[in-house]
């Protein structure tokens, strides 16, 4: 027996033809057998040549995973966070957005049938609205009208550009550097994608200047060692020793000390469909050191109290040990499985 192959899920149209009014029949059946002239319809800036290069890459770190995401003028107003997606049928904007822009729900015209994509299930359209879209500025400005359906669901993004908006602008989306382009009427028009989080980038840890010596501030515990800088006064250390010896307790020396983290400050929750049928892991094994290294690590985190001990997992993944830039080892664990 075969396994059951999973469905990527695109925005469509959900209702089959069954489903349709005589009227809608009728639509559909003359859309397919219509007639037009060769090259009616064409694109309207032939002459115009979209190409991308190393420029379109600066300011991006590669690889990434983002979406294309981008601003445009609909109906006069500027709307941010629009998503490109050449693979929805539909193009969409969400009713939260729609009513800010201070559309009127009952202009709406009924739709044709409801969508599917949205996690697998249809959902109602409230009604279709034609709005008008417009990149570039100036001389150089683009604008189509636009058949919108108007959706009343929580979403990441204000609208949704599909394959039928792509076409009307005869635009090329370019995924990686996150641009879109596109003939205008005096040239290529650049739209350039929204980054939804700042690049991460590295920086190095910054390292002490000049010499650095150990003090002692617990005449009890030996461990207790704070770095000061060897060129400083003589005055002006005793009195930082001073301030550290008076207030010694409000330091925790090892992760034990911690006391484990108030719910209150923070808490992590996994948002776990409940009919969600758990799952557990296959062991991953690891060498000896590894081994070693994260039972160390576990012991800690149970002695802060980060952590607590389960006899009876519903939920099981395996351990990850990264190595910090001190050669030490954190352990972590991972929620995807």
């Amino acid at each position: 027996m075969c396994a059951q192959r999973r469905v990527i899920q695109v925005i469509t149209r959900a209702d089959p033809p069954s489903q349709l009014s005589k009227r809608q029949k009728k639509m559909q059946i003359r859309t397919v057998h219509s007639i037009t002239s060769a090259g009616e319809g064409a694109p309207q800036y032939l002459n115009q040549l979209i190409s991308f290069g190393p420029e379109d890459a600066v300011g991006f770190m590669f690889p990434h995973q983002d979406p294309l995401v981008i601003s445009a003028e609909i109906a006069g107003f500027e709307v941010p966070r629009i998503l490109d997606d050449g693979g929805s049928s539909a193009d969409v904007i969400f009713a939260e957005a729609y009513t800010k822009m201070g559309l009127l729900t009952q202009a709406l015209t009924p739709a044709p049938a409801s969508l599917r994509g949205f996690g697998g299930e249809a959902v109602q359209v409230l009604g279709q609205a034609l709005l008008l879209v417009a990149f570039g500025s100036g001389e150089n400005r683009h604008e189509e009208q636009v058949l919108f359906d108007v959706v009343d669901i929580p979403y990441n993004y204000n609208a949704i550009f599909g394959r039928a908006t792509l076409n009307k602008f005869d635009a090329i989306s370019h995924h990686n550097y996150l641009k879109l382009k596109m003939p205008g009427p005096t040239g290529v028009i650049l739209v350039k994608g929204l980054r939804l989080r700042p690049l991460q980038k590295h920086t190095p840890k910054p390292t002490p200047y000049g010499k650095i010596i150990k003090v002692q501030i617990d005449d009890a515990d030996p461990a207790k060692l704070v770095s000061l800088g060897g060129d400083m006064g003589e005055e002006e250390a005793e009195s930082i020793l001073e301030v550290l010896k008076r207030n010694i307790d409000i330091f925790a020396w090892s992760p034990d000390e911690v006391g484990g983290v108030s719910t209150y400050l923070i808490m992590h929750h996994l948002a776990v469909k409940p009919n969600t049928k758990p799952k557990k892991q296959k062991l991953r094994k690891m060498s000896a050191d590894r081994q070693e290294a994260a039972k160390v690590e576990v012991q800690k985190l149970l002695r802060a109290g980060v952590i607590q001990e389960i006899d009876h997992l519903e939920w099981l993944a395996n351990l990850v040990l990264v190595r910090k830039s001190n050669g030490n080892c954190a352990c972590l664990s991972t929620s995807r499985t």
